[in-house]
C-alpha cells in the first residue's frame, strides 16, 4: 500500500484511506472538501487507472498465467464439456463450487477418491469458491431476482438504486464499528431481524434455515436434510476437495441492502475470514506440518526481484503449513460505499491470506461496477494475486484488466453457449454488417414464390466471401425469379447486420438458417472447424444437446485467447489496441 504524507499534522487513518482515492491529496477540514459515501463513477476527481500486469500463479498441478480467466465447472464439471474438450481448448484452470459438492456427493466421498483432479480427471490447477454467492442467493435471492425486482425474506431493503446512484445522498452516514450501532436500521432502530434471519424452513423460495454468526444453516435440495456451513467446515470441505486456491467464507450482500446490513454483514464476514485463517493453518497442521511449496505467485511485468510467497510477508503471522498446498483468498466486501471497503481492503491487506478477492455487490450499472473495482483494486497489496469474483464480460474483463486484475470467473461464457450464443469479436460484426455475405445466406430456399430447394454457388465454410455485385440475379433453372436487393438482404436475409453489436451473436436467429460459414473464419476452434453457422442453427432450435456443447466449446476457446492475446498485448503495450480488436465502439457506451 502506498503511504500518504502526514502534512500539516497528524491526520486519521481513516482520512489518510480517503486521500489515497484523490491521488495522495488529504482534504483538510478548512478546505471544506467532501467525499461522497457512495461510489458512483461519475464524481469528479476519480483516480488514475491501475497498471495491468502480466504474472504467474505456480500450483503443484500446474502453472496459471495471469491475468486468466477462470471457467466455472460448479458442480465439478463444465456442463456437457469433458476435460478432453477444455485441454484442448487451451484451458488452464477450472473452478468448483464447494457448496454444490458439500451438498452432493459431499467431500468426504471426493477426498476419498483422491481429491478434485483425480475425481474429475483435470488433472490442472483448481480454485473453489466458498459457498458465500449461493449463501447470498438463499438469504437475498439471485442475481437475477434482483435485477428483476424479486427480492426474498423480511430483509432490510435500504436505497434504492436511484438514490444510491447520486452522489452524497449518503454524505455523513457512516455507520460505526460498534456491533451494536452495526444493527441499526434505516430509521435508526434496533432490528435483529436485518442482520439475523430465522426460518421456520417452510419458504419455498428458500432452503435457508439460518444465517448468523456461527455461519448458514440451509437445507439440501438434493436430499432435505440439514446442512451447516461455517468457515471451520468451509475450510475442512476446501481442504478434502483438495483445490489450489481456495476462498474464505463470506456473505455477498446485495445492492438493496441499506448501508447498516451491509456494513454489519462485512465485518462478520471479517470475522468469518479469521476463523478461516485459524481452521486452515490448524488443518496443515494435522497434515504434517511442513513448510509449503506451493501455490506461488509471481509477477512478471512489472518485473519484481522476489515472488511473493505465501507465508514470507511481514505482515503475516508466523505458522507451519503443510499439505494440502492451497493458497486462500480473503475477501473485500462493503457494497458500493467507499469508507466500507476501505475498511474491508485494509483488513484483507493486513491479514495472511496468499490473495485478495474483490466481491460482494459492485453496483447498479456497468460504470458504477467499473468504479468499484477501481477504487478497490488501487488499495489491494500488489504482492498478491487479485481475483474478481463473478465478472466475465469482455468489456469488463479489460477494464478489470486495467486496474491490474489477475484473474476473474464467471458462469457467463459457458451459459451463453449452452443457449446458442457464441462469442464473437469486432471482426465478425464488420464481416457480417456488411453486404459480402455469402449466396447461401441470402437465398430463401422455402420462398413459396420460387419454390427453390437448391442453390449451386454455395460460400465454401473457410469464409470465402461473395460480394453483392457477384450474387445471381436469379435462382439456378428459374427464368424470371429476383432476388432479394441488396437492403433486403441486410435487413431481412441477414438481420445481425441490422442488430446493435454485441459480445455475442444468438445463432437461434433465423438469419443463420441458409448460413454455411463457420461462426468465425480465423477461430481455430473444434466448432468453427467442422460446424457451419447453419448446423448449429438447426441443432440449437431442433433442441439437441450436441448444439449448447458445439457452442459452449466455441466460447471457452475465445476466452481463452481473448486472455492470451491480452497478456501478450500488455508484455507489448498495445492493450488499448488489443481491446479495439475484441470490443465494438457501440458496445461501451
Amino acid at each position: 500500500m502506498r503511504r500518504v504524507p502526514r502534512e500539516g499534522g497528524n491526520i486519521s487513518r481513516a482520512t489518510r484511506a480517503k486521500s489515497r482515492l484523490y491521488g495522495g491529496m488529504v482534504p483538510s477540514l478548512q478546505s471544506g472538501l467532501s467525499l461522497p459515501d457512495i461510489i458512483t463513477g461519475r464524481e469528479e476527481g476519480s483516480p488514475k487507472a491501475g497498471t495491468p500486469r502480466v504474472g504467474l500463479i505456480r500450483t503443484r498441478f500446474g502453472d496459471v498465467e495471469t491475468p486468466n480467466f477462470i471457467l466455472c465447472g460448479t458442480k465439478a464439471t463444465v456442463k456437457g464439456i469433458t476435460v478432453e474438450m477444455l485441454r484442448e481448448a487451451n484451458t488452464q484452470i477450472i473452478l468448483a463450487n464447494t457448496y454444490h459438492l458439500l451438498v452432493y456427493p459431499g467431500p468426504e466421498v471426493i477426498e476419498r477418491l483422491g481429491g478434485l483432479q483425480h475425481f474429475t480427471g483435470w488433472h490442472g490447477p483448481m480454485f473453489t469458491d466458498s459457498g458465500g454467492y449461493q449463501i447470498f442467493s438463499l438469504h437475498h435471492g439471485s442475481i437475477a431476482d434482483e435485477v428483476k425486482g424479486r427480492r426474498r425474506g423480511s430483509v432490510n431493503r435500504g436505497e434504492s438504486v436511484s438514490r444510491a446512484s447520486v452522489p452524497g445522498a449518503l454524505e455523513g452516514d457512516r455507520v460505526d464499528k460498534l456491533d451494536a450501532e452495526s444493527r441499526l436500521n434505516n430509521e435508526g432502530r434496533f432490528d435483529d431481524a436485518v442482520f439475523d434471519r430465522d426460518t421456520d424452513g417452510d419458504d419455498p423460495n428458500s432452503h435457508l434455515l439460518r444465517l448468523d454468526e456461527t455461519g448458514a444453516v440451509f437445507r439440501s435440495y438434493h436430499t432435505g436434510q440439514r446442512i451447516e456451513l461455517t468457515p471451520e467446515r468451509a475450510m475442512e470441505a476446501q481442504a478434502q476437495l483438495g483445490a489450489d486456491l481456495i476462498v474464505a467464507l463470506d456473505e455477498c450482500t446485495p445492492f438493496h441492502t441499506s448501508k447498516g446490513y451491509t456494513a454489519a454483514s462485512m465485518r462478520r464476514s471479517h470475522r468469518w475470514a479469521l476463523r478461516c485463517l485459524v481452521a486452515l493453518s490448524r488443518l496443515r497442521e494435522m497434515r504434517g506440518g511442513l513448510p509449503p511449496q506451493f501455490p506461488v505467485f509471481y509477477e512478471k511485468y512489472p518485473a519484481t526481484s522476489q515472488p511473493a510467497w505465501h507465508g514470507l510477508d511481514s505482515h503475516d503471522i508466523p505458522a507451519r503449513e503443510a499439505f494440502p498446498q492451497q493458497g486462500l483468498y480473503g475477501v473485500v466486501q462493503g457494497g458500493v460505499y467507499r469508507d466500507l471497503r476501505e475498511e474491508s481492503v485494509s483488513f484483507v491487506n493486513e491479514h495472511p491470506f496468499f490473495g485478495s478477492a474483490i466481491g460482494g455487490s459492485l453496483g447498479a450499472d456497468s460504470e458504477q461496477m467499473h468504479a468499484v473495482v477501481r477504487e478497490t483494486a488501487q488499495q489491494l497489496r500488489r504482492d498478491r494475486p487479485i481475483h474478481l469474483l463473478g465478472i466475465g464480460r469482455m468489456r469488463d474483463i479489460f477494464h478489470g484488466v486495467r486496474q491490474g486484475i489477475d484473474t476473474f470467473d464467471c458462469v457467463h461464457p459457458t451459459r451463453a453457449g449452452r443457449h446458442g450464443s457464441a462469442l464473437v469479436p469486432l471482426a465478425f460484426w464488420e464481416d457480417s454488417g456488411s453486404v459480402n455475405v455469402p449466396p447461401s445466406a441470402c437465398w430463401d430456399y422455402g420462398d413459396a414464390n420460387t419454390g427453390a430447394r437448391k442453390v449451386d454457388n454455395v460460400a465454401p465454410r473457410t469464409g470465402v466471401r461473395a460480394s453483392a455485385q457477384e450474387l445471381p440475379s436469379f435462382l439456378p433453372g428459374q427464368s424470371a425469379a429476383p432476388c432479394l436487393s441488396a437492403h433486403q438482404r441486410r435487413r431481412t436475409a441477414f438481420p445481425a447486420a441490422a442488430q446493435r453489436p454485441k459480445e455475442y451473436v444468438d445463432l437461434r436467429n433465423a438469419a443463420f438458417k441458409f448460413d454455411d460459414r463457420p461462426i468465425l473464419p480465423n477461430c481455430g476452434c473444434y466448432t468453427c472447424r467442422t460446424a457451419s453457422r447453419a448446423y448449429l442453427h438447426y441443432l440449437l432450435k431442433a433442441g439437441e444437446q450436441l448444439g449448447g456443447v458445439l457452442v459452449t466449446v466455441h466460447n471457452i476457446f475465445t476466452m481463452n485467447r481473448l486472455m492470451g492475446s491480452i497478456r501478450q498485448a500488455i508484455l507489448q503495450n498495445r492493450l488499448d489496441e488489443e481491446e479495439g480488436k475484441w470490443i465494438h465502439p457501440l458496445m461501451r457506451l
